[in-house]
């Protein structure tokens, strides 16, 4: 698994988020209501992880995955432009559209029914990944930021700790 992938695996934890990864296409599944094929890259803006897209469309559709793909960057919160409100994003959602997948920013949210954050597509569906409930708060103009920041910390922490206790290992 690479540092990356490491650290995003972590951070998901941390959110609650069941996931599990397969080395061999480089992915995360995210499970819940609705869930995501996440592929980690160390993009810090839309255009970077926009690059990534048609790679992790092909991927999925070999495995005829017909739900949605998140491509994620270097840090939790990247540069990604959103049209319809100024959320902060995560990075970009392929909202699965019978045919292929729709991209836009997949901004963070907290969800009513179970508490956790989670994200939706900033042009689509409003409905929370990975949990799939509908009732949550969709527009939260960066009060999830901190809360985001201390779970990213978290995670940077035990992951470090990690391979320092491999090292050190004899």
């Amino acid at each position: 698994m690479r540092p990356n992938d490491a650290l995003w695996g972590e951070f998901a934890r941390r959110l609650d988020w069941p996931t599990t990864y397969s080395h061999r296409r480089r992915w995360f599944t995210v499970y819940g209501g609705r869930p995501l094929l996440m592929r980690v890259t160390l993009g810090l803006t839309g255009s970077s992880l926009e690059a990534h897209a048609p790679g992790l469309e092909r991927d999925a559709a070999e495995r005829a995955w017909d739900g949605d793909l998140l491509l994620v960057g270097a840090n939790p919160l990247p540069a990604v432009k959103r049209l319809c409100t100024d959320d902060p994003a995560a990075g970009l959602i392929g909202e699965h559209n019978g045919s292929g997948w729709t991209w836009s920013a997949a901004a963070w949210m907290r969800c009513w029914t179970c508490g956790r954050l989670a994200l939706h597509s900033d042009l689509g569906s409003p409905i929370a990944r990975p949990c799939g409930h509908a009732e949550g708060e969709w527009h939260t103009r960066g009060r999830e930021v901190a809360r985001i920041g201390r779970a990213w910390a978290q995670a940077s922490y035990a992951v470090a700790r990690r391979r320092t206790e491999r090292r050190e290992t004899p």
